[in-house]
């Protein structure tokens, strides 16, 4: 084995050593000081004497105890969760909802936490529709629930929402040390939790409210679950139905994500019952049973929201407002328009034709090779030069059940590959796997050349804390279309707010500025399960139809004033235009609303 390792490994690591070096003479060329101390630190590291040094402290780290662990564990959460909102304040960042499904998720949350699963329809279609959220049959999100439900306890204890995925991003690295160190050691745990803590891509995504990092947590949980029940002689049962009911949660939190984490589990789950016919059937049915309940939510949901028990809000939204964006081999030939007659949703429609079109059989590998895979490693390393590390971190993925983590990678990019859109925030979902890759070259270094395990270990833990005390790896950068974004989104905040805190119930029009990316929308209502009972609701402004708005509120809410927010002049300020009441008396000559 060591030989055929050998053989393998020279030459990647010759290519390593090349690619160090040239990272090194480009950053002294460029007086780039992070990348030459983090570069010459790695290279010192080597020298057998310095490394010796290093290896008595870290070799402490590999093996502690199962209470040391777990405090260990707790620890790394808190401090990874410090070091993230930490970041976010410091770094200037919007802690307010930015994009479409954050306000999404924060609707169902906030619908969740009245105890309700929808809503009734609205007749005012028009007014409310906004991205990813049914107004007919139902009022309601078309999302899974379980990235709702995480949300809600932050409504019911007044919670900033940034402040809680910061919360679940800190124990999701947590979780992780504890997995890494149970299928490795605690010096690779270590290391990989410090790794993801520093990652571009999660400092990304840890203040806002998305399905992928509830998705992360899920899946780690669903893999230390596993584990335990691996390990277990006492409580079999227990842990298979903790495995059930988590593998169930994530089913309804994002299910493309339960396929990805479920099958290597399911697969381990398999092999090991076959070694031991005695727990499998009592193991199997309690993860039946476990998850049963979360699928039967799902059902509810849809024939609740759609009418149809196999109908999803997502699907049925798509069918309406997107109809060609499905997954699978090819997008549906025909090209109805969508039914919404919200402006901004068609134009968005619109502006993803090309990739609904481009999704072919014949593109797949084109796309895959040049786009969705170096896409993902590159959002899922902390330091591009970490990516010679991949192949040697290959070779070790088969021992101490690491594949059932690292798996999650080639079926990420597989199952993904049939999906037409490709968001950057996707691959957060593969982190774990990628970084567990590079924390395990060291250990297939040692395979092949037992002595020079304390320079490949000393190597990596010296880059990976140069990486922490330089904070080399800046949060991932917002577009300027995406500040310009939420500048105007934070204005629209900071003025509904002021309206609000007079007490008044109102509605404020929001009048399109065409300039504006599509992926602008203030036009959600957050603060009630239902727009009617919000004190200042958010609607669209229609120009001429707008008198249907006036009468409709002149007979439900009379006391309402109406004000207008005009987004191409956002410091402007609200334009009062009047009482409901008084605007619908002056809505000449058209019908009753």
């Amino acid at each position: 084995m060591p030989r055929r390792l050998r053989k393998i490994i020279t030459p990647l690591l010759a290519i390593f050593g090349v690619q160090a070096w040239l990272v090194l003479l480009n950053a002294l060329w460029g007086r780039n000081s992070h990348v030459t101390l983090l570069a010459a630190a790695m290279l010192v590291a080597i020298v057998p004497p310095v490394n010796r040094l290093i290896w008595k402290f870290l070799r402490r780290l590999r093996h502690p105890s199962p209470k040391l662990r777990a405090g260990i564990a707790i620890g790394v959460a808190a401090v990874a969760g410090f070091t993230l909102a930490g970041y976010a304040v410091s770094s200037g960042r919007d802690l307010f909802p930015t994009m479409h499904d954050e306000s999404q998720f924060l609707l169902q949350a906030r619908m969740l936490a009245a105890g309700r699963l929808w809503m009734p329809g609205h007749p005012l279609i028009d007014f409310f529709d906004t991205f990813y959220v049914l107004i007919q049959p139902k009022y309601a999100a078309q999302s899974f629930p379980g990235t709702a439900l995480f949300f809600v306890p932050s409504i019911w204890l007044g919670i900033a929402p940034w402040k809680w995925a910061v919360g679940l991003a800190a124990l999701a690295v947590g979780l992780f040390y504890r997995v890494v160190a149970e299928i490795v050691d605690g010096l690779a745990a270590l290391l990989a939790a410090a790794m993801l803590t520093i990652l571009s891509m999660l400092r990304f995504v840890s203040t806002m409210v998305l399905a992928q990092m509830p998705a992360v947590l899920l899946g780690l949980a669903a893999i230390w679950a596993y584990l335990r029940w691996r390990r277990s002689t006492r409580h079999p049962f227990a842990w298979a139905a903790c495995l059930g009911f988590v593998c169930g949660m994530m089913s309804v939190t994002r299910p493309a994500d339960a396929v990805i984490f479920a099958l290597p589990i399911g697969v381990a789950v398999l092999i090991d019952l076959w070694k031991n016919n005695r727990r499998k059937a009592g193991s199997l049915l309690a993860i039946v049973l476990a998850a049963t309940p979360w699928l039967g939510l799902q059902l509810v949901v849809d024939h609740g929201v759609t009418g149809q028990w196999l109908t999803t809000p997502f699907s049925l939204y798509n069918q309406r407002d997107q109809p060609r964006l499905a997954y699978g081999l090819r997008m549906p030939a025909a090209n109805p328009p969508p039914q919404t007659r919200v402006p901004e949703k068609r134009e968005y429609y619109h502006s993803i034709q090309s990739l609904l079109a481009a999704h072919r059989p014949e593109n797949f590998w084109h796309t895959f090779t040049t786009v969705r895979l170096p896409t993902t490693i590159g959002d899922d390393l902390p330091q591009p030069m970490l990516i010679a590390l991949l192949p040697i971190g290959l070779l070790a993925w088969g021992r101490r059940k690491t594949w059932v983590l690292a798996a999650t990678l080639p079926l990420f990019l597989l199952i993904y590959t049939f999906y037409p859109l490709f968001p950057a925030h996707y691959t957060i979902l593969t982190a774990p796997a990628v970084i567990l890759t590079v924390a395990l070259a060291p250990r297939a270094i040692s395979l092949a050349w037992p002595r020079a395990r304390a320079g490949a270990w000393s190597a990596l833990a010296v880059f990976v804390v140069g990486l922490l005390f330089t904070r080399y790896v800046d949060c991932y950068q917002m577009t300027s279309a995406l500040a310009f974004h939420a500048t105007v989104l934070a204005a629209a905040n900071e003025q509904t707010a002021q309206l609000a805190a007079r007490g008044r119930p109102a509605v404020v029009l929001f009048r399109r500025d065409p300039r504006l990316p599509l992926d602008y929308e203030p036009v959600y209502n957050l603060d009630a399960a239902w727009p009617d009972d919000e004190l200042v609701m958010r609607a669209h402004w229609r120009g001429g139809d707008d008198w249907r708005i006036y009468q409709y509120y002149a007979q439900h809410g009379p006391d309402r004033a109406f004000y207008l927010f005009d987004e191409s002049r956002p410091l402007a300020g609200l334009t009062y235009l009047g009482m409901a009441s008084d605007l619908a008396r002056t809505s000449e000559g058209h019908p009753p609303g």
